[in-house]
C-alpha cells in the first residue's frame, strides 16, 4: 500500500490487485461506481469523478473503516511527486494524492498525466482531480499546478469549494 501511494508504483498496485479475489475486486469497483478496468475496450479509462470517488471514501472512512482509510491516506500523503497539485499549494499543506502517467498504444501518441487527491487546506480540505493529455509532461504538470494554485486561492478566499463527501 505504501509503495502504491508514495511512489505511484503500478507494479505494487497490480500485485495488490492479484491478491484479491476477482469477484471481490469487481464488487468493490461496482460499489464505488468505478468501471471494470479489465472490460474489453475499456483501456483502463477512468474519469476524474470516478478517480476522486476513491479519495472521497477514504476521506470519509466510509468503505474500509477508519484504520485502513488512514493507512492509505498516509501512504498517498508520502507521494514523492512534487509537481502537479503539490506545486500549486503552500509548502506546509499536506496533499494525499496519486499521480499517474500513460503512454499506451490506445493514446494515439499522446501522453497523459493525471493527479488526484485531497488537499488538506487549513480551513477546508478539498478534493482535486486533474487529468491532462498532451505531448510534454513538463507542460502538463505545470498546467495541473496552475489549476491547483487557482483552486487553493479560491478556497483561501472562501469561494465555497465543498469538502469531499460521500454520495
Amino acid at each position: 500500500v505504501r509503495r502504491v501511494g508514495a511512489y505511484s508504483d503500478n507494479a505494487a498496485a497490480r500485485l495488490l490487485a492479484s491478491l484479491v479475489d476477482p469477484v471481490t475486486l469487481a464488487a468493490v469497483n461496482n460499489d464505488l461506481g468505478l468501471p471494470d478496468p479489465g472490460a474489453p475496450g475499456s483501456g483502463g479509462r477512468i474519469s476524474p469523478r470516478e478517480y476522486g470517488a476513491v479519495f472521497r471514501v477514504l476521506y470519509n472512512a466510509s468503505y474500509v473503516g477508519r484504520p485502513l482509510s488512514r493507512l492509505a491516506l498516509e501512504a498517498f500523503a508520502e507521494s514523492t511527486f512534487e509537481l502537479g497539485i503539490v506545486a500549486g499549494v503552500p509548502d506546509d499543506t499536506v496533499v494525499a494524492h496519486k499521480f499517474g502517467v500513460w503512454e499506451g498504444a490506445e493514446s494515439d501518441g499522446h501522453l497523459q498525466l493525471h493527479d488526484c487527491g485531497i488537499v488538506y487546506h487549513r480551513d477546508n480540505p478539498y478534493l482535486l482531480c486533474v487529468m491532462t493529455t498532451g505531448d510534454n509532461y513538463v507542460e502538463m504538470s505545470a498546467a495541473i499546478a496552475s489549476i491547483s494554485r487557482f483552486v487553493h486561492a479560491q478556497v483561501d478566499a472562501g469561494a465555497g469549494v465543498r469538502t469531499p463527501r460521500a454520495r
